[in-house]
């Protein structure tokens, strides 16, 4: 998708070789995604591991120069992808990245990465998003590894597994349960979903809060299960 101002809304994109978006020019610049679903849901013969999983599924994965804004609104990104999104390299970043009531879930590594970056991304801002990760995962929730790179979280939940790696952070009306170690925003109560398991990567999960949840109106406000996606 290089280019200027694109958008890209109501697309539902699977089971590619690699990423459902790659963009390797480093020309991006106002990439906008709204009310679309990216997935991975095929699996190699006898076999737990997604058929595709030695190439790089990502959800999104823009590198080869320094890009900014990057918008994703209304959204799910998983299960089954291998970062949801990869932005950046080790010699550019991807500045102004906005994820707004998006709902992200059941993916192997990283949620949200900078990729070893060597320049320090800025203006990263999560704001009523849902990201759950399965117990002892190895990626990170937030994994921005240039030491003064920037993002906020406001009003987002964070749960199960994964760690938070980043330099300077703002945080605001967030919860964050199950995450190991320290980092990021302040851990808090459970968020209690109504009928999920934290960790899983089944097409048919729901992150709908419970109706005593403590976290009423934080997190993915739009669609908290795919099904509800879909009929919108």
């Amino acid at each position: 998708p290089a280019g200027q101002y694109i958008h890209y809304e109501r697309c539902i994109i699977h089971d590619n070789g690699e990423d459902a978006f790659q963009d390797s020019s480093g020309r991006i610049n106002n990439l906008i995604l709204d009310m679309c679903w990216l997935f991975n849901s095929r699996f190699k013969p006898n076999s737990t591991v997604i058929f595709n999983a030695e190439r790089h599924p990502d959800g999104i994965q823009l590198y080869g120069g320094h890009m900014s804004g990057v918008k994703i609104g209304r959204s799910v990104l998983g299960p089954y992808l291998l970062q949801a999104c990869a932005l950046g390299d080790q010699a550019s970043a991807v500045d102004q990245l906005a994820v707004e009531d998006t709902l992200v879930y059941g993916n192997y590594g990283h949620n949200f990465a900078d990729n070893n970056g060597q320049i320090a991304p800025v203006g990263w801002s999560l704001k009523n998003v849902t990201s759950d990760m399965g117990v002892g995962a190895s990626g990170g929730q937030v994994d921005i590894s240039h030491a003064n790179g920037q993002i906020a979280a406001t009003d987002c939940i964070f749960t199960g597994g994964g760690y938070w790696n980043s330099g300077p952070g703002t945080y605001s009306g967030n919860f964050v349960y199950g995450l190991p170690g320290s980092g990021g925003p302040p851990r808090t109560a459970d968020p209690q979903y109504a009928a999920q398991v934290y960790g899983s990567k089944a097409q048919a999960a729901d992150y709908m809060l419970a109706a005593q949840s403590v976290a009423q109106g934080k997190g993915v406000r739009s669609f908290t299960s795919i099904a509800k996606l879909l009929a919108a």
